[in-house]
């Protein structure tokens, strides 16, 4: 032991604790070593593949996404970002909010360093909280710690960019889950990095009163919550939680040459505070936001807010208050692979026969990664991990889980329900059984079936396949102005060079002949017969713009029927089988103008209102033909302020905040036509 360790050692012993000393030797491991196993362990826990951690994992966001917050936030005049050191050191500027962004750095200290880098590219100072009993700063083996002194250089290398390095205290897990002496430890552990370069003045407690029956503070002497100093009741010397002890109150802050603990800004009563925290993809603890639900607990609405409502909130604070915006690295730390940093942008899209239903599809288990049309600016990136059916969604539930759930909803649509720019905790399909389990009290099971430019005719297929193990109570089909586009035989086997008499799979047509909507089963051979794939703006029989035909005052006739008629007749199909089951339907509007004004020309047509009035008109007749309601999300799309679209400027399709609103405009036609239970 050193001497610095062993007079932090004598510290100790005077509080008279029975704990194994804390020893001390260096790992010998590489950086290298160390940044292979976070990579590896971060994307198996908060990566997109949903194999590692089930269904219901926290997914993390990419580090393009940090950036754009970043670019976002510097561009607020009155926001000042200083180091949570400055953060209290002298009163808010009364037209000013001062800024302390505090990241906690349990596990991705690969994403961390990335995102220091950004920090200081955008003029940014924040304060990196490193945890003394994370594997990146060591390991426990044998009763010995085994730090990584290696990485003094990366922690040398965040302060060099002009940020704080504070330490995060863990003593309790030492003391209650080792019975190694932790207050001797988080000594130790000050004394090493300052020994070593860093400047550190602060320290702020890990983990929260739940895990260990006390805070991670109450280390320190005189620190305890603010409701136990109120309270009048002498501070305890120990705490006791699930039969293991640990002792409080040990420490001096004062004699460490510390300055301030972390929590101690939540405390302050002299200046006004907001606080927001991210927990995962888009989704941001934002206290207003969460102090506004409890005021009114009948609304329906998520716990968490997306980055794009963060950065309104903020813009509309008032001056002269504090901004602290905690961030674990992590939750921007998506990667493409188990052997990848954080992704800033990568584009990879894998299409494939679906080997069990042979239309092309996402190939299943190979990451998907979107970042946007290469030539236009970037406005996202996302990774995927296609499901068993080549689908952006969870693998599809087993049985028991199936039997389990009450509400039971399957949603096919095209481009928009796809959802490639969105991570899939935050695509509506999710969003929404977020919003039915606050309003019924219970889980519904959602699965999703879409695909970039298929229509329901092929997803038929689809529908085939998971009908019976599924035994869904509701299924939503999306419809939008693409939907002649997505579902003629003609359009799309131009479109993608597979024969509509050769079928890759199984899909539903019109046949005028028999005056009926019909099966066509997949042919063996429909390799044999596929060419390279052509544009399909143009029905190449009727010559009829598909891509602007349902917002056209003359609907084009094909294959013996007006459009709509057309349209109608296959979705009733579809609708027919979904009855026998004896499930309910309804129509979602996944798409207005967006995609048309992508591939029009005159890159117009998706602000153009009556093109977008005619498709709603239209489509509300083809549900009211059907006897089916009718989801319309654009009604709340055109509330929006114009610094916060639905969609992404240069894709055409929704962006998360189209998403939410669609899966909203779902919940209410639900709630509202008796599809939920009361």
């Amino acid at each position: 032991m050193s001497a610095a360790d062993a007079a932090g050692a004598a510290r100790i012993r005077g509080a008279g604790a029975s704990f194994k000393p804390y020893v001390v030797r260096d790992s010998g491991a590489t950086i290298a070593q160390v940044f292979a196993r976070v990579n590896d362990q971060i994307d198996k826990g908060y990566g997109c593949d949903f194999s590692f951690g089930g269904a219901a994992k926290i997914v993390a966001a990419s580090a393009f996404d940090y950036e754009l917050l970043l670019r976002e936030l510097t561009a607020i005049p009155n926001l000042e970002f200083v180091t949570h050191r400055d953060l209290l050191r002298e009163p808010c500027p009364p037209d000013r909010i001062r800024v302390g962004i505090r990241h906690d750095v349990d596990m991705d200290i690969v994403a961390a360093l990335q995102q220091a880098l950004l920090e200081h590219a955008h003029g940014v100072a924040s304060n990196w909280v490193v945890l003394h009993t994370a594997p990146y700063y060591g390991e426990l083996r044998d009763g010995e710690f085994l730090r990584h002194e290696c990485m003094i250089h990366v922690y040398r290398r965040l302060q060099e960019l002009g940020h704080e390095v504070s330490l995060h205290t863990d003593p309790l897990l030492l003391y209650q889950l080792h019975g190694i002496d932790g207050a001797q430890a988080v000594v130790a552990e000050i004394e090493w990095l300052r020994a070593h370069g860093i400047r550190l003045y602060g320290t702020t407690a890990h983990n929260h009163r739940p895990v260990y029956g006390a805070e991670n503070y109450e280390v320190f002497k005189g620190y305890a919550r603010p409701a136990d100093r109120r309270s009048g009741v002498p501070l305890p010397d120990w705490v006791e939680h699930g039969g293991r002890h640990a002792p409080l109150h040990v420490l001096d802050e004062r004699s460490l040459g510390l300055e301030y603990e972390g929590n101690e800004v939540f405390w302050q009563q002299h200046t006004p505070l907001e606080y927001g925290a991210i927990r995962m993809t888009q989704r941001w603890n934002w206290h207003a936001h969460r102090r506004r639900l409890e005021q009114d607990p009948g609304t329906v609405e998520e716990d968490f807010i997306d980055q794009a409502r963060l950065v309104e909130a903020i813009r509309a604070l008032p001056g002269g208050r504090y901004l602290v915006l905690v961030v674990h690295p992590v939750y921007y730390g998506g990667r493409a692979g188990p052997d990848r940093a954080p992704l800033l942008r990568s584009d990879r899209v894998v299409a494939a026969p679906n080997p069990r239903l042979g239309w092309i599809s996402y190939e299943p288990t190979v990451r998907q990664c979107w970042s946007g049309p290469r030539d236009a600016a970037q406005e996202g990136q996302v990774v995927h991990a296609p499901n068993e059916l080549g689908m952006l969604d969870r693998p599809l539930p087993a049985a028991d889980e199936t039997a389990a759930a009450g509400l039971r909803i399957l949603l096919l649509g095209a481009d928009n329900v796809d959802g490639l720019p969105v991570a899939v905790p935050v695509q509506l399909h999710s969003i929404l059984a977020d919003l039915v389990e606050k309003y019924a009290g219970s889980r519904p099971q959602i699965v999703k079936l879409a695909y970039p430019g298929m229509g329901i005719d092929r997803l038929w297929s689809w529908f085939e396949t998971v009908r019976d193990r599924l035994r869904p109570t509701v299924v939503i089909l999306g419809i939008g102005d693409q939907a002649l586009r997505h579902n003629l035989p003609r359009a799309w086997a131009r479109a993608t060079g597979i024969s509509a008499h050769y079928p890759a799979g199984g899909y539903l047509k019109w046949d005028p002949a028999a005056a009926r909507v019909v099966a066509v089963e997949r042919a063996p051979a429909w390799s044999l017969h596929r060419r390279d794939p052509q544009a399909d703006t143009v029905d190449p029989a009727s010559g009829a713009n598909l891509v602007t035909a349902l917002g056209d005052d003359v609907v084009p006739t094909l294959e013996g029927l007006d459009g709509c008629d057309y349209l109608a007749r296959l979705y009733g199909a579809l609708c027919a089988a979904v009855a026998d089951t004896g499930a309910r339907t309804l129509l979602l509007l996944e798409a207005n103008g967006e995609l048309a004004a992508r591939d029009a020309q005159d890159g117009n047509l998706g602000r153009c209102a009556r093109h977008a009035d005619r498709v709603r008109e239209r489509i509300a007749g083809i549900a009211a033909t059907l006897g089916v309601p009718l989801a319309d999300p654009y009604a709340l799309f055109a509330a929006l302020p114009p610094r916060l679209p639905a969609c992404h400027r240069r894709d055409g399709r929704w962006n998360a905040t189209g998403h939410r609103l669609a899966a909203h405009a779902l919940f209410a036609t639900l709630r509202d036509t008796g599809l939920l239970p009361a």
